[in-house]
């Protein structure tokens, strides 16, 4: 009994700390002074391209009561979004369900890590510290069946594997590769032209040569039988 008790708890665990960890990567909370600032995103993982939302909530803490700042918690607060060297500001809504929540539209373009950077006060409390988010990472790594993109419509088309860029200076340089075999081929196809049409001029005169030669020796095989029956007639008289 004991035994079948520990392996159901190592199971339990086991499908729980997975949960608990992504959960804790995804949603980062930072407290300053009684002011308690958590920062995660809706959709997780984040995918590039797809729309995704990044959230702020703002709490007083005071023991163990905790209190929504609402509506107005980041009117003080300068807050922006930063990938690399690259930031942008956001502009957050408080939330209509949640008092404590803030919202905002976020739509990845690349992948890799990006996080939220909080300068200000909130109640009187100075705010200035950084969020990370959750990775963003490549929505083709999910497709099922692999290498097929789904679209609004339907329809499918297959997703190239890898995305290459080619230097403006080779395609020309391909482009006149491409023109001189042209203009090599068609300096060929002449030359052939020439050599046919030379080689039928040859055989022509040779024909002609053939002919005459013919006719000559004709001609010459008659002149001897008339001499031969000149000769005959003479011995005769």
């Amino acid at each position: 009994m004991r035994k079948n008790l520990f392996v159901a708890i190592l199971l339990v665990s086991l499908l729980v700390i997975p949960m608990v960890s992504h959960y804790a990567s995804a949603h980062v909370e930072k407290t300053f002074g009684d002011i308690s600032v958590k920062v995660g995103m809706i959709s997780e993982p984040p995918l590039v391209g797809d729309t995704n939302e990044i959230q702020i909530w703002l709490d007083t803490v005071s023991g163990n009561a905790t209190t929504p700042i609402s509506q107005t918690g980041l009117d003080n607060v300068n807050v922006i979004v930063t990938y690399g060297g690259l930031q942008k500001t956001l502009q957050f809504t408080p939330s209509d369900d949640t008092p404590d929540e803030y919202d905002t539209t976020i739509i990845p373009a690349k992948v890799g890590s990006y996080q939220v950077v909080m300068n200000g006060t909130i109640n009187g409390q100075t705010i200035n510290a950084a969020f990370p988010l959750d990775e963003v990472e490549d929505k083709s790594k999910y497709y099922f069946p692999p290498g097929v993109i789904p679209s609004s419509t339907g329809t499918t088309s297959s997703s190239p594997t890898t995305q290459t860029s080619v230097n403006p200076q080779i395609i020309n340089q391909l482009s006149d590769e491409i023109g001189k075999a042209a203009n090599d081929a068609n300096i060929a196809a002449q030359g052939y032209a020439n050599v046919a049409k030379s080689f039928e001029e040859v055989k022509n005169t040779t024909d002609m040569l053939f002919m005459v030669s013919v006719t000559s020796i004709g001609v010459g095989i008659a002149g001897i039988v008339i001499a031969v029956v000149a000769i005959t007639r003479k011995n005769r008289v």
